[in-house]
Formats: structure tokens, C-alpha cells, sequence
């Protein structure tokens, strides 16, 4: 079985061509993958829950509070980011030592 095969039985991806197979996708000139999906299989293991946050714990809701957050979270801290998609205006980059960014909720889909 292909690698590509493998992808489609477990339902990682969702075909581009609508009604259509990966296989047809990939063999179409000019086309690209669709979005990687988390499997959805009752087999696949769930990932535990996170453990309680450690340390400093700031918590941001849009993109200045985010960047802040970044600038003064102290090493081991912890920054909780509000459910949400952010675009950055920037590159951005964590350069304290032991920081865990993670989503408020503490739910992988939002």
C-alpha cells in the first residue's frame, strides 16, 4: 500500500476533486493536497489532557497581548492563548528557555 493510499484509507486527507479519490488528486496536473485531518478513528489513542500550567501563567487574547506575553514570561512560564486563529503581523519567536504556549481551553480543534 502506498503511502498516499494509507493517507486516504485513514481519512488524513481531504481529497481536492470533490466525489473524487487522492489517488485522481495527486495524478491531476497542477493540483494540491487538501488539508491534513486528524484521524477520526475510535482506535487512533487520544492524546492525555494537559497538565495544569507550572510557573508564571499570562494570558492573551489577541495578537499585542500575544507578543507582550512573549517578552515578559519568565523561563518555565506558561502563556495561555485565547480559542482563535491570529495572524501575525511578524515573525514572533519564543527565546525564553521552558515556555509552553497552549491554547486557554485546552481543546486541539479550536
Amino acid at each position: 500500500m502506498k503511502y498516499a493510499e494509507v493517507l486516504e484509507a485513514l481519512d488524513m486527507v481531504s481529497p481536492v476533486v470533490p466525489g473524487g479519490s487522492l489517488k485522481h488528486s495527486l495524478s491531476m496536473p497542477g493540483r494540491k493536497l487538501g488539508l491534513i485531518n486528524p484521524p477520526r478513528q475510535p482506535w487512533f489513542p487520544k492524546a492525555p489532557p494537559l497538565p495544569r500550567p507550572q510557573g508564571q501563567v499570562i494570558e492573551g487574547a489577541n495578537v499585542p497581548e500575544l507578543i507582550k506575553a512573549l517578552d515578559d514570561v519568565k523561563p518555565g512560564g506558561t502563556i495561555l492563548l485565547a480559542d482563535g486563529r491570529y495572524m501575525m503581523p511578524r515573525y514572533v519567536e519564543i527565546k525564553t528557555d521552558g515556555v509552553s504556549l497552549r491554547g486557554k481551553s485546552g481543546r486541539p480543534s479550536r
